[in-house]
């Protein structure tokens, strides 16, 4: 199981905001407690390709990037951030602070290591398809680890998903395009009105 924990705060008027992997984060948690919006910033409820969902990453690139990350964690950081910032009007910017703010934090490799096996197991499309909550989704057009026209498919599993899609963008609006995907997101939190 993706997620166990019982904490969530009581009452049905929670937001969550997920990227990358904290967006199936938050797709788990949505399954679990009243929530009353989602948010995926560069994510997909299943970011591995399979036969029948063809906007995953390759399972292959995933392996390897795990493979490569027990060898050397601070370099495959350092690749995670190029590929993150990769298709960003401001490439090089993106991936330095994005590199920045990775090699500062204490992340262990062991839950990098498990971050990425959770990436390449979970498929979490069911579980997206029955939310109670609204769903939006913040993608990048030019993100090279979630493609943009995954939204085809969250679309066939979500008709009433609120999406947005930034141009010149890549896998981390909120560092490249900093106030457009602020913006977006205040939309997709706003109250629907009818």
């Amino acid at each position: 199981m993706l997620f166990r924990s019982k904490a969530m705060p009581r009452g049905d008027d929670a937001i969550l905001i997920g990227w990358s992997l904290g967006g199936l984060i938050g797709v788990r948690m949505a399954t679990l407690w009243p929530v009353r919006k989602l948010v995926l910033i560069a994510s997909q409820p299943c970011f591995v390709a399979r036969p029948d969902w063809p906007w995953g990453m390759s399972p292959a690139l995933l392996a390897d990037l795990k493979m490569r990350l027990k060898k050397n964690p601070a370099r495959t950081l350092r690749e995670f951030a190029l590929l993150s910032g990769k298709g960003d009007s401001g490439e090089r910017s993106t991936y330095e602070r994005l590199a920045e703010v990775l090699a500062q934090s204490a992340v262990h490799p062991r839950a990098l290591a498990d971050g990425l096996e959770i990436l390449m197991q979970a498929d979490l499309r069911n579980e997206f398809s029955s939310l109670s909550c609204r769903v939006g989704a913040l993608l990048g057009r030019n993100d090279h680890l979630i493609p943009a026209h995954c939204v085809t498919g969250m679309l066939a599993l979500r008709p009433d998903l609120e999406c947005r899609i930034l141009d010149d963008c890549g896998h981390a609006p909120f560092l490249s395009r900093r106030t457009e995907a602020r913006r977006q997101i205040e939309e997709l939190l706003s109250p629907v009105t009818t």
